[in-house]
């Protein structure tokens, strides 16, 4: 089964994850390359996945020991410390609300699609981290046009709250579900979420990234509000 198999699969289960294939550390490891070209179904796959995820999971430690090795203080330790224990925490609740979305669509086992995203997961904060920054998000036209005649923090806050109604929006309507369980997920991946947003920012600010705070809530805010719109329109088309 071929490598290329793994996008169409992760798009499925996992609709923002393109945005890590459009990286340029997008690649995953020679050796899922070489174990996927060998798998003879879905089950062989899968297994290729669980030890990409280890290595994944590896290269995220080192990136993370790397910051906190050459940027870590007595000052600002405890920020840089917090944001690691918030991210596993969202993408354990974000990969349970994949879990429950796969549950009802049929196209792939719920299991393994929980086990997809927290490869994807793995991987994107992986990324994140090497290249030294949260992606900067280009913003609305509105907020393009803003900073060209206004104060650079007036027309972030802006944004970030023109972000925020996108996200609230999207995240009412995936909650207008009968699925008890499904409702409680998504409620939970968006508490956590929320403090991962928040303890990631200031982690940037603490480990002296070249983005601010402001440009991070942005950036953060509306990248989850896509993933969100991603899901509705997912669950839309199955429903």
């Amino acid at each position: 089964m071929k490598t290329a198999f793994f996008l169409s699969l992760l798009i499925a289960v996992f609709p923002f994850a393109a945005q890590a294939e459009r990286s340029s550390q997008s690649e995953l490891s020679s050796q899922f390359e070489a174990c996927t070209e060998k798998a003879e179904d879905m089950d062989d796959w899968f297994s290729c996945a669980d030890a990409e995820t280890e290595r994944q999971d590896k290269r995220l430690n080192r990136a993370y020991q790397s910051r906190l090795n050459t940027q870590g203080t007595n000052n600002n330790k405890k920020s840089l410390q917090e944001a690691p224990r918030a991210w596993v925490k969202y993408r354990d609740a974000n990969c349970e609300l994949y879990y429950f979305e796969a549950s009802g669509s049929g196209s792939i086992r719920a299991h393994d699609s929980a086990r997809v995203c927290v490869l994807a997961m793995t991987k994107m904060r992986a990324d994140e981290l090497e290249l030294k920054g949260v992606e900067i998000h280009m913003g609305s036209q509105q907020f393009n046009v803003c900073i060209k005649t206004e104060k650079v923090d007036d027309c972030f806050d802006a944004e970030t709250e023109l972000q925020n109604q996108r996200l609230n929006r999207s995240y009412e309507s995936l909650l207008n579900t009968p699925d008890a369980e499904s409702k409680k997920s998504l409620q939970n991946a968006q508490r956590t979420w929320f403090k991962y947003r928040d303890a990631n920012c200031l982690f940037y600010l603490a480990s002296h990234s070249s983005a601010s705070q402001d440009e991070c809530l942005q950036s953060m805010t509306a990248k989850r509000a896509e993933e969100l719109e991603d899901v509705s329109f997912n669950r839309f088309l199955r429903d």
